[in-house]
């Protein structure tokens, strides 16, 4: 008899530490992995993370760092991310069908085209009525070389540049290198144009580099760093998410406040190899300001107003499938950041 209650004992003991270990194991999820840019679209994450907003809504995050858009929409394809901060490129990976977009970030002010002073294509201004600061025409324009960083919002810059003129992406040249990179080869003399944006272009107008274009008169849009995740995180992972976003928003209207966000940033960015002087940071917190709650509650804001006419900008270049258009318009997902902060969102009307 006692044999069989020391077994019974035993056999307890071993199911309540094979119970507790498996209760431990539920509760102990894994990390939302986050992907972003040591920029002003990634600070704030890391904000929120020094600042404990993660840890006060009891999550666990882990932040991945790349230099530009093109890995990160890698990464996302391979499930490597759960959750991205990047710019324009976010597109390339809202159209294939496996993503959502949650928030617009940031506005990506301060982009353009520079060009060294003895460029042809500062020979010849206003050739385009409703654009008269841009400089160029078709024949200054064609045998360009540009420097740029592919599946980017400089792409996109450079590319919608010379359709404005006429001018065909062969009849140019585009070699992709990332920020940092085409700034050095542009200031030794490689190319003929950079497309970049601050505080890059500090560094060439530094060397006499002078705008050609902004982004804006190339483009004829503005565009906004985003926030996105892959379908199945929101499927499986949605109360995360909603908190993760609740404090992603939180850390925005801190670094709203221009002393808060330069001194971070200029720390941060420094950490990370971009370092900024006083001016770049002080012209970047005119440039890029953060989409806050009583700017999306402002009655004019519409959440991810520029993707649909940037997605067909790039159907017509090829590079985004025509019947890929479907998956970018069914992107929009508005309601996790809509419960994060209590407030509701305007779509795009040409959502078609």
């Amino acid at each position: 008899m006692k044999r069989k209650i020391g077994i019974l004992c035993v056999f307890l003991l071993v199911s309540a530490t094979l119970l507790f270990a498996g209760g431990s194991a539920e509760k102990k999820a894994a990390p939302l992995k986050v992907g972003l840019m040591p920029s002003a679209v990634g600070a704030p994450v890391q904000y929120a993370l020094e600042k404990g907003y993660f840890a006060d809504e009891g999550l666990d995050i882990e932040i991945v760092i790349f230099p530009s858009g093109a890995p990160i929409n890698e990464a996302i394809a391979a499930k490597q991310l759960d959750v991205a901060c990047s710019g324009a490129a976010t597109i390339f990976s809202l159209a294939t069908g496996t993503t959502k977009l949650l928030a617009d970030v940031e506005s990506s002010g301060g982009m353009g085209i520079w060009v060294r002073p003895d460029s042809p294509i500062l020979t010849v201004k206003g050739t385009l009525p409703d654009s008269p600061e841009i400089y160029g025409n078709p024949q200054t324009i064609r045998g360009t070389k540009f420097l740029a960083s592919l599946g980017t919002a400089s792409q996109f810059n450079v590319l919608r540049y010379i359709e404005r003129f006429g001018v065909k992406e062969s009849e140019i040249q585009i070699v992709h290198m990332d920020w940092g990179a085409a700034v050095q080869a542009f200031n030794s003399g490689e190319g003929d144009a950079i497309a970049t944006f601050a505080p890059y272009s500090f560094q060439v107008m530094e060397k006499g580099a002078i705008m050609a274009t902004s982004f804006e008169d190339a483009t004829q849009t503005a565009l906004y760093d985003m926030l996105f995740t892959r379908d199945e995180i929101i499927k499986n992972r949605r109360p995360e998410l909603v908190k993760f976003v609740r404090a992603f928003e939180r850390a925005i209207e801190d670094l709203s406040d221009d002393r808060i966000r330069k001194e971070f940033s200029m720390r941060w960015f420094a950490e990370n190899g971009r370092t900024y002087s006083e001016a770049e940071m002080d012209q970047e917190l005119i440039d890029r300001r953060y989409v806050t709650k009583a700017q999306m509650t402002s009655g004019e804001y519409v959440f991810g107003e520029a993707m649909p006419s940037y997605a067909r900008f790039n159907v017509g270049i090829g590079k985004i499938e025509p019947e890929d258009l479907k998956y970018v318009y069914s992107s929009f997902d508005p309601s996790i950041l809509e419960e994060a902060i209590g407030i509701s969102l305007k779509l795009p009307t040409d959502l078609q």
